[in-house]
């Protein structure tokens, strides 16, 4: 009889154990990046913004769910500004590319402290009105001393497209590191 309780016993307290385990939700990992921030040109890769902009800051606030980024570029004393915002809960946002003159939607979710951003990159060759889609995605990620971000970007193959237009549109990866301004 007591190899019975014994048992009962074991089977109660696992129950009671596996009952109170904590289960790691991806999306509760959220990374507070307000604040302003510099471009490293010697760190970074981003040849595109690079060769665009002889300086880049950003200036990040967060409230909730929702992250707002002023994205500053300036070359020779000419200054572009981009009022981008995310929606971190995976709504969905249109913002303007930093880059280029056409918006672009995006989906943007928390996974274990760093914010994916997943969208879709349109590129075109020689002056036909056809376009490529390539699927792209921003990982932001906040060093421990909370003074480098990185986003790192990935844009993949294009889809469904003539094996010579490959010569021309080229999946890719970089990356922006940024300084925490003072």
């Amino acid at each position: 009889m007591t190899a019975i309780k014994t048992i009962a016993l074991l089977a109660l307290l696992l129950a009671s154990v596996s009952g109170t385990a904590q289960i790691l939700d991806s999306s509760k990992s959220v990374t507070d990046f307000s604040g302003s921030w510099k471009l490293d040109r010697n760190a970074s890769t981003d040849s595109k913004t690079l060769s665009r902009f002889d300086e880049v800051t950003l200036a990040i606030s967060q409230n909730g769910s929702t992250l707002k980024v002023a994205h500053s570029g300036k070359r020779k004393n000419k200054v572009r500004i981009n009022e981008l915002e995310y929606l971190t809960d995976g709504r969905g946002e249109e913002n303007p590319n930093p880059l280029g003159t056409r918006n672009r939607s995006s989906k943007t979710f928390w996974s274990y402290g760093n914010l994916i951003s997943e969208y879709i990159v349109s590129s075109s060759v020689s002056s036909t009105d056809e376009e490529y889609k390539q699927e792209a995605t921003d990982i932001w990620e906040l060093s421990k001393d909370r003074q480098t971000l990185t986003i790192r970007t990935e844009v993949k193959e294009p889809h469904m497209v003539p094996e010579i237009v490959r010569w021309f549109i080229r999946p890719e990866k970089y990356k922006k590191i940024f300084r925490r301004a003072q």
